[in-house]
């Protein structure tokens, strides 16, 4: 008998992982205009906060690869 097929979405490969997850809360209002702002710049909205975040504090960023 064949083994039961997973459901689910295939686990990406570790290199393509980015490894952390990080829980935020914000205002309902945050949120669809975070959602409006990186849908307008063809991003998903995990992608412009990252791009967000990087841009505003690159000096700690490129740091912080200095350091490992």
């Amino acid at each position: 008998m064949a083994s039961p097929k997973k459901i689910g979405r295939p686990k990406k490969p570790p290199a393509k992982s980015l490894g952390i997850l990080i829980a935020l809360r914000l205002l309902p209002r945050e949120a669809r205009a975070y959602r409006r702002v990186a849908r307008a710049q063809g991003q998903s909205l995990s992608d412009w906060i990252r791009t967000t975040l990087r841009k505003a504090v690159p000096d700690e960023l490129e740091e912080s690869r200095r350091r490992r």
